[in-house]
């Protein structure tokens, strides 16, 4: 993992990398700190079935998440390589929600 931040999923869990969606923080070389949600493709297609069968979302019509980004799969590479990408191209403060 890079020097310049370190990461950390939130809540000891267990998760399927193809079809899930974990929540991560980020602290970076200077403190600062940001979380998002990451999400693989497959699990946003569960969560639409879930939610058409269980009438959530307007019947699945919809989904949201603040902070929500979407991963092919959730390998701990894959973390890495993401969070490393939206550093580079300065778009991790608009991807993620910073905190205290």
């Amino acid at each position: 993992m890079p020097d310049h931040f370190k990461y950390h999923v939130l809540a000891c869990q267990t998760w399927d990398i193809q079809d899930d969606n974990i929540d991560v923080e980020i602290e970076l070389s200077d403190g600062s700190k940001y979380t998002a949600t990451f999400f693989t493709l497959r699990n946003i297609r569960s969560l639409f079935e879930k939610n058409r069968a269980t009438g959530e979302c307007v019947s699945g019509l919809y989904l949201w998440s603040s902070s929500m980004i979407l991963v092919e799969n959730l390998e701990s590479s894959t973390i890495e390589r993401t969070i490393g990408g939206l550093l580079e191209e300065g778009e991790l403060a608009s991807a993620c929600l910073r905190i205290a």
